[in-house]
């Protein structure tokens, strides 16, 4: 490994050092040497230790990285060598320097070379961040596509308080306005034009200092490492070693993608989701092992992020933040979606508190979901995919508004747009009602919606009249204008009729 001379400089803390970087694609060595005149510019691998540094001011060739000692400042230095230079404001013997920049350098590669190791070995994540963490100062955390927390170092929640750190270890991922949309544009900018990490003290939390990097694999940015200095300032030294164990992580997350899911276990629900036909026998079996059977109370969910990300890292990040969010949940990819299925009784995912959670969750994740009703027998698998996956629609329509919608909610939208298939909806319209919602008339939208109404709370005058907010005499003068205009009795329609009349309302009103 070649040392950072940053590194080198926190661990002679104690010689009072300064570093002065003019080099900077320069500034790691492999160890370090003496130099005298005559050695002009040595071998660029190497920190060189110079006893005087008049010599060096006066040599024609200087080594590109200097160890010394000085009182010059940094700007009469800067301007007389062009060089990295380890300053020592003590004035300390050479002999002193030079065995406690060789035990640096030794203990530094001895550190890269166990992370190799751990690579090269297809060891797991824990185990090469148990060697990572020996030199770092303050708690790395390991964030996958997604910014799901794969991986943290030991930090209490005294610590976390207040802090990034408070949210990614109570939910496993921060939320995404942590940041503002400023901070963001400018850390991508940053990951865009480098490798290293980068150093920002955020609006939301401007006392601490917080390091990002990124994690790439064939370009593509596939996960991240984050610290806060909670302990020690995070100095140029951790920012290199920060940015060393995020190269050998870039190893690690490229060659060792591993699915969350196997086909061959879910084949059975792919089968059903297919429309094609299933032994019960053969799906009982396989619920069997869940604890489940065919005639639970289920919810279907479908999940998306972006079109084409389902056999990505991408869509593994999300499965595994789905399975972390509901442990209890078969989850499975189908198409672009990541189905999630459910029992009530582990998750009433459309009671107030549960549906409240998604929707964050969802927002939380930068995820869509759409849900469908509850049903009573998982061999109707398929259709209540046909649910799910149009609620899903409907919030990627209606981003602006909401992540997560119900079926429920969307089900007379739905009904419309599956009639607009079959040629123009308003074909469908009783007369009158069509008549009524293009006459001059400034009362006529007061009177479809009393119609729809009246005809939606099975024609009681009291309880459309509650549900209206308005006086039952009010309602009554409504609904005998409309049956005047109409030429028709409300309470005389037949099922057919009443079913063409609340259609048509819905129809002209947009409802």
């Amino acid at each position: 490994m070649s040392v950072h001379l940053a590194v080198i400089k926190d661990e002679l803390n104690g010689f009072a050092p300064e570093y002065i970087e003019m080099i900077p694609d320069a500034a790691g060595t492999r160890g370090i040497r003496w130099w005298k005149p005559g050695d002009g510019a040595g071998d660029p691998r190497y920190l060189y230790i110079a006893e005087d540094e008049n010599l060096l001011e006066e040599a024609e060739e200087i080594p590109g990285n200097l160890i010394f000692c000085s009182e010059k400042t940094k700007n009469e230095l800067g301007r007389a060598l062009y060089a990295n230079m380890l300053v020592l404001r003590k004035n300390i013997s050479a002999d002193r320097i030079f065995p406690a920049v060789a035990r640096i350098c030794e203990e530094y590669s001895a550190w890269d070379s166990d992370l190799c190791t751990e690579v090269m070995e297809e060891r797991s994540l824990d185990d090469f961040m148990a060697i990572a963490i020996q030199k770092l100062k303050n708690p790395i955390g390991i964030y996958d596509a997604v910014q799901a927390l794969i991986y943290h170092s030991s930090i209490t929640p005294e610590e976390a308080r207040g802090t990034i750190w408070e949210e990614s270890l109570a939910q496993e991922y921060p939320t995404v306005s942590f940041f503002n949309r400023s901070e963001i544009e400018w850390v991508n900018r940053k990951f865009m034009s480098g490798d290293k990490p980068v150093l920002m003290n955020p609006r939301r939390d401007p006392e601490h200092c917080y390091l990002m990097g990124a994690i790439r694999a064939d370009g593509r940015q596939i996960g991240s490492i984050g610290m806060v200095d909670l302990r020690e300032p995070i100095t140029q030294g951790q920012l290199e070693l920060c940015h060393r164990i995020g190269q050998l992580l870039n190893y690690i997350f490229k060659f060792r993608t591993h699915a969350y899911s196997n086909e061959e276990d879910v084949f059975y629900a792919l089968q059903l989701i297919a429309g094609k036909s299933n032994d019960t026998r053969t799906v009982e079996q396989h619920l069997a092992r869940l604890g489940w059977t065919t005639k639970d109370d289920y919810y279907m969910a479908a999940f998306r992020f972006s079109d084409g990300f389902t056999i990505s890292r991408e869509g593994h990040s999300y499965h595994r933040r789905i399975q972390k969010k509901y442990p209890k949940a078969l989850i499975f990819y189908y198409n672009d979606y990541i189905i999630t299925v459910m029992r009530k009784k582990d998750c009433d995912l459309l009671e107030p508190g549960e549906r409240g959670e998604l929707e964050n969750f969802c927002l939380g994740s930068r995820m869509y979901c759409g849900v469908s009703n509850c049903f009573h027998d998982f061999m109707d698998l398929g259709t209540y995919f046909v649910q799910c996956s149009n609620a899903l629609h409907y919030a990627e329509l209606d981003a602006d508004e909401k992540r997560c919608v119900a079926f429920t909610e969307k089900y007379m939208e739905f009904l419309l747009d599956e009639l607009k298939k079959t040629g123009e909806l308003r074909s469908l319209c009783d007369p009158g009602i069509l008549a009524l919602s293009r006459s001059d008339r400034n009362n006529r939208e007061e009177l479809l919606e009393s119609i729809r109404m009246y005809l939606v709370n099975g024609r009681s005058v009291a309880s459309t009249a509650r549900e209206m907010f308005i006086h039952r005499n009010t309602l009554t003068y409504r609904l005998q204008t409309a049956e005047n205009f109409l030429g028709v009795h409300l309470d005389d329609l037949n099922e057919n009729e009443i079913v063409q009349m609340l259609l048509s309302c819905i129809i002209v009103r947009g409802k």
